[in-house]
């Protein structure tokens, strides 16, 4: 059995720790912080642990809400590389464990949640039947119907939280070509 380690949280050295075992805790106090346990917006079941640091910005006190296996993976795996997310190897979100966590990229992450039963396939799945789409087809319409009526790109991106490249393609017709 490893001994729980503890590493300064990126950006609040000398103000809080992280434990490889996935605590916060403050440095002058050596209080351990209680996370705050939320689903991700618009995703429903991806469930995560936060907790709100603090810090002192231009005399002003300034809240930042950070996830907690961010955190864990900035201080014991080290800078999280362009296009790459932080994985939970055995697929429970709620176990920040140092060991438990690597860096991946979106495509692989996607292949293991599969191959671990978190989400299903989207093989021949389209539109709003597939698991990995924010939008609705009534959506897909509405941001149609929209940029027809002179609505920018950006705007229509920016309203239904979506980027601006997937909304260019489905203005255009590129994708979600079944409705």
């Amino acid at each position: 059995m490893t001994h729980k380690v503890w590493m300064p949280v990126y950006n609040f050295k000398n103000i809080y720790e992280v434990s490889s075992e996935g605590e916060i805790r403050r440095i002058k106090t050596g209080k351990i912080l209680s996370p705050r346990i939320s689903t991700v917006p618009k995703k429903g079941k991806k469930v995560y642990a936060s907790v709100a640091l603090y810090k002192w910005i231009n005399g002003e006190l300034k809240r930042h809400p950070l996830l907690i296996h961010t955190i864990v993976a900035r201080a014991f795996i080290g800078k999280k590389p362009i296009g790459f997310q932080v994985n939970h190897k055995d697929g429970v979100k709620l176990n920040n464990y140092a060991s438990n966590l690597e860096y991946v990229t979106q495509k692989e992450n996607m292949r293991h949640a599969r191959e671990l039963g978190l989400i299903k396939p989207h093989i021949g799945v389209m539109g709003s039947k597939s698991n990995l789409s924010k939008l609705t087809d009534k959506d897909v319409l509405k941001i149609r119907k929209e940029r027809a009526c002179g609505a920018k790109i950006a705007f229509l991106a920016e309203k239904y939280d979506v980027c601006f490249a997937n909304t260019m393609l489905i203005v255009h017709r590129k994708t979600w070509r079944h409705i």
